[in-house]
């Protein structure tokens, strides 16, 4: 429930555009990764047209954590076919989306860690798409 007590005030900084970033991370996941879930996508639209609305808000917060919890164990799932097959450019598509999903659910430390292995693999296969993680890297407040 870390997600859904946390967003209310992600959103109203976000709908002030102060906290961008966080709320894009979050539309993106269910954008790109949840669109398929009807109560998330429903909750999204409500609390995107009524930002300051607590009860709006914490629907779209629970829609997102049960989303995103279920999208971690479909990327684990995918992340051990990656490796059993070897295919290292899908092991790093997969290590950033498991990494945003637990970023989404508040999990920064193990995103972090998930995203330094995409990035050691993109890197090591030079492939262009490392920046791009090197940027979601960015996103993440400093371990101390």
């Amino acid at each position: 429930m870390a997600l859904a007590s946390g967003l209310a005030g992600k959103f109203a900084e976000a709908a002030a555009g102060s906290a961008r970033g966080a709320w894009d991370t979050l539309v993106r996941l269910v954008r790109d990764k949840c669109m398929h879930d009807k109560a998330a996508s429903a909750a999204l639209a409500a609390a995107a047209a009524r930002p300051t609305d607590e009860v709006a808000v914490r629907k779209l917060g629970q829609a997102l954590e049960r989303v995103a919890t279920e999208a971690i164990a479909h990327f684990q799932q995918g992340l051990v076919h990656c490796r059993d097959i070897g295919d290292r450019y899908d092991e790093a598509g997969t290590l950033r989306d498991l990494g945003t999903a637990l970023q989404a659910t508040g999990q920064n430390d193990e995103a972090r860690r998930r995203w330094n292995e995409a990035l050691t693999i993109l890197t090591d296969l030079r492939h262009p798409s490392a920046a791009a993680v090197e940027a979601d890297l960015t996103t993440l407040a400093p371990t101390h």
